[in-house]
């Protein structure tokens, strides 16, 4: 590992080294490797939001408050026309319930909410490029970094035995 071997230094070592020492410019490395993650962290995060606003975004737009108002009656006739004493008519009058709240709670969507989570949207989309730019940067800060540190040549066995003396494994 070479000149690496710095990174056996203390946290507090690492913390107050001289930015331009081999200790420093492993904090330095320590440093960005971490920010990669949280970023990393952050864009999975945001993944996921997305993920979850495009399908009530799709379900917002799919709705037709006219066959949703339609649908609202026929399933509480459907409801009606069943003893919800029975055991034979219990599993219609469950699965016929779960379809009377999905229906009641698609009525409730309007423009305007359409209208907010687009607004959500494109907010996340925006925070999205911005986290993506910053890891980009964040990476190519760890292996400058790292570069900068070593004085020969960088495998993966090394970054992996220096990430191991500074607890990023």
């Amino acid at each position: 590992m070479g000149s690496l071997n710095a990174g056996h230094a203390s946290a507090n070592a690492r913390a107050k080294a001289n930015p331009h020492s081999r200790v420093g410019m492993i904090a330095r490395y320590e440093q960005a490797v971490l920010e990669g993650r949280e970023l990393s962290g952050e864009l999975a995060a945001i993944d996921e939001k997305m993920a979850e606003l495009n399908d009530q975004r799709e379900q917002l737009q799919a709705v037709d408050p006219e066959q949703v108002d339609q649908r609202i009656i026929e399933l509480q006739n459907e409801i009606a026309a069943l003893d919800p004493n029975s055991p034979d008519d219990k599993p219609d009058l469950d699965a016929l319930n779960r379809e009377l709240n999905e229906q009641l709670k698609a009525a409730l969507y309007t423009k305007t909410d359409l209208e907010a989570l687009e607004e959500q949207i494109a907010g996340l989309e925006a925070r999205h490029a911005e986290v993506e730019q910053s890891l980009e940067y964040a990476e190519q800060t760890e292996a400058d970094a790292l570069d900068a540190a070593a004085n020969k040549p960088v495998t993966a066995k090394v970054v992996d035995g220096l990430k191991a003396l500074l607890g990023l494994d």
